[in-house]
């Protein structure tokens, strides 16, 4: 949909800005062309007006090869500075999210490091340098935090839930203490997370009173208005998928679509990257009993 309206944009302003100007400069040259524009002319009762005014029309062929482009051209520049100012928050937001995270790891080097490193194997460091739990804490929260600055809405809940063998397993990280839909009444019913599951897509649902035909929701006993839901996926294979809902209707913006995909896949490729430190770390203990 954002694709869709940038292209519209864009076609818009050449509209405004080759096309309109070029067809009044080649219609005031070219009789065939003029005396089409004539015969509109007086099906909208427009001839007398500007045909017998000269004032009125030397002002529609300025405006029309001048005016137009240049407001339209003005226009898009604010546009751009616009869009390319709130990426850069946006981006400025997720790096620092990420930073948290790097940080967190950071300071178990430096203890690490400095709980006399010589004394310890390659084995015990990995073990104590690799907290995969906790990173997926950070990343969590950090997702929660960045997502939230972007709505103006309150109340926006995000869990992340497990996966295997094309089921969703349990709730790996939830806002709330106890969520309000069961797991196995998403796996039962046509849920919105067990179709990102299957279809390996994300499901983007601004209002889910008027959602588009096909997509899946299941209330259960939520309020939910607005929702994202987000596969964390490993070649074809999905571990986890991430869902962001709120009690408000539009509260995530089908305009800022592609802005939740990317700050997702960001920080899911992290969440991807501590889920298999943590498979290493459990297979490892396993073998030491």
């Amino acid at each position: 949909m954002f694709k869709e309206r940038i292209v519209f944009k864009k076609l818009l302003l050449y509209l405004f800005t080759v096309i309109y100007p070029n067809y009044i400069i080649i219609s005031y040259s070219t009789s065939g062309v003029m005396k089409f524009n004539l015969q509109v002319l007086q099906s909208v009762n427009l001839y007398q007006p500007v045909i017998n005014n000269r004032g009125v029309f030397n002002v529609v062929i300025i405006a029309s090869v001048f005016v137009i482009p240049a407001i339209s051209l003005y226009f898009e520049k604010i546009f751009i500075s616009d869009k390319y100012a709130y990426y850069y928050k946006i981006l400025q937001k997720i790096l620092f999210g990420l930073d948290n995270i790097v940080e967190s790891k950071r300071k178990r080097f430096l203890e690490f490091i400095s709980n006399q490193v010589t004394k310890k194997t390659t084995e015990e460091a990995f073990l104590t340098i690799t907290q995969p739990g906790l990173q997926m804490v950070e990343i969590f929260n950090n997702l929660k935090h960045t997502v939230g600055s972007i709505s103006s809405h309150e109340n926006i809940k995000l869990s992340i839930i497990s996966c295997e063998n094309s089921k969703l397993i349990n709730y790996a990280f939830h806002s709330d203490d106890k969520p309000s839909v069961d797991i196995s009444e998403l796996n039962e019913k046509k849920s919105t997370a067990k179709q990102a599951l299957s279809t390996k897509k994300m499901i983007f649902i601004s209002d889910v009173d008027k959602r588009k035909k096909g997509q899946w929701f299941y209330d259960g006993n939520s309020t939910i208005k607005s929702l994202i839901c987000f596969p964390v996926l490993c070649g074809n294979i999905v571990h986890f998928v991430v869902t962001i809902t709120s009690k408000e209707a539009k509260a995530f913006k089908n305009s800022n679509c592609d802005i939740y995909e990317f700050i997702l896949d960001t920080y899911c490729s992290r969440l991807l990257l501590e889920h298999y430190l943590s498979i290493i770390k459990k297979h490892h203990e396993k073998q030491e009993k």
